[in-house]
């Protein structure tokens, strides 16, 4: 699977709008992959278009390039996601990683459409899923993971869950569909601190992408 094949499922009337689409270097993208990383919406200092990010990606960045280890990248989410790849033992840029909507807004609450933005680039989610063989989809947050449950059809059986050993009891869990496929719904690691033992969820990934729950 190459990017630029992937860019274009991406809808001509959404390329010229700013926003992010690949979080991941081309080798997360070329070879097969247990895992893939769902966020929402892109933020963040990154201003240009979709179609202008896309150009950057395939000539400028390199091969294993990760957006979780610029130096830009939100101070609070990257310790937490490079605590996500260090539990996993793999290095970032090895993991294909998107986000369900590639329009950006400054918060997420102030996104117009959501619903018809994500069916507008879910066919390129689609492909990365079945042309990388993607066995465990992990989202970020509630939105990502509730709707990309109900189009793989995995909202009906909850395998874990794991509650935050504090006040606040947020939770995450694992679903699965009848072919095994895994969707993990994690707390946002812009908000709820992995590196903390009480509050970290990423054993649910490891556990998921180890075949615990087959």
């Amino acid at each position: 699977m190459k990017m630029k094949g992937l860019a274009e499922l991406i809808p001509e009337g959404l390329k010229g709008e700013q926003g992010r689409v690949f979080y991941s270097g081309r080798g997360a993208f070329e070879k097969p992959s247990h895992l893939y990383i769902l966020g929402f919406n892109p933020a963040g200092s990154w201003e240009g278009t979709i179609s202008e990010h896309i150009n950057r990606i395939l000539k400028e960045a390199s091969h294993s390039w990760s957006s979780y280890e610029e130096k830009g990248a939100k101070s609070r989410m990257r310790p937490r996601m490079l605590h996500l790849f260090e539990k996993l033992s793999i290095a970032p840029g090895k993991v294909p990683a998107s986000n369900l909507i590639f329009k950006s807004s400054p918060r997420a609450s102030e996104l117009k459409n959501p619903k018809q933005l994500a069916e507008a680039c879910w066919p390129f989610h689609q492909a990365v899923i079945d042309g990388l063989d993607v066995s465990v989809v992990l989202c970020l947050g509630g939105y990502s993971g509730k709707w990309v449950r109900r189009r793989l059809n995995t909202s009906r059986e909850e395998v874990d869950c794991f509650e935050e050993e504090n006040n606040r009891k947020w939770k995450s869990c694992v679903h699965r569909n009848d072919d095994g496929l895994k969707v993990v719904t994690l707390t946002h690691p812009s908000i709820a601190k992995w590196t903390n033992p009480a509050s970290d969820p990423t054993h649910l990934v490891f556990k998921a992408i180890r075949g615990d729950y087959d």
